[in-house]
């Protein structure tokens, strides 16, 4: 049997529908992503503080009860003083050591620096100072490493 043209059901899009759904998810996403960018810096802002946090509370604790700043921060995971050096360099003695100092999610690492995504904290075994390793800028203008 013969049809008309017109009587025939047209299937899919056609190209201008289809650019005109990519230019309004354009628009959307044009307006979208920069009010939710602040919040996700605000959330990573707020994980470094922990994070500095955490790993201060814990030097602290280690230096009450040992009397000198571990060498590396890596010191602080560990559970017993065997082979631990201060940061003056002399031995840590077993009988005041009362690790692990810091307390980790399961595998037993120190948490990551949310803004180079390593664990690459800058630390001075000398005076227990600890700091972020990113040369990026707060929100409010300060260096993420001066924390």
């Amino acid at each position: 049997m013969w049809r008309h043209p017109n009587e025939l059901r047209r299937k899919g899009f056609t190209l201008i529908e289809v650019m005109i759904v990519i230019v309004v998810l354009a628009i959307l996403a044009a307006i979208v992503i920069p009010r939710i960018w602040p919040t996700v810096r605000e959330a990573r802002e707020s994980e470094l503080r922990a994070n500095l946090h955490g790993m201060r509370a814990s030097l602290a604790l280690f230096y009450a009860h040992c009397g000198d700043w571990p060498s590396k921060l890596a010191d602080l995971l560990a559970t017993d003083a065997t082979g631990l050096v201060g940061g003056n360099g002399n031995p840590i003695p077993p009988d005041c050591f009362q690790g692990p100092y810091f307390i980790t999610t399961p595998g037993g690492v120190l948490p990551t620096d949310p803004f180079t995504g390593a664990r690459d904290w800058q630390y001075d075994p000398r005076t227990g100072a600890v700091h972020s390793a990113s040369t990026k800028t707060a929100t409010d203008g300060t260096l993420y490493s001066s924390w």
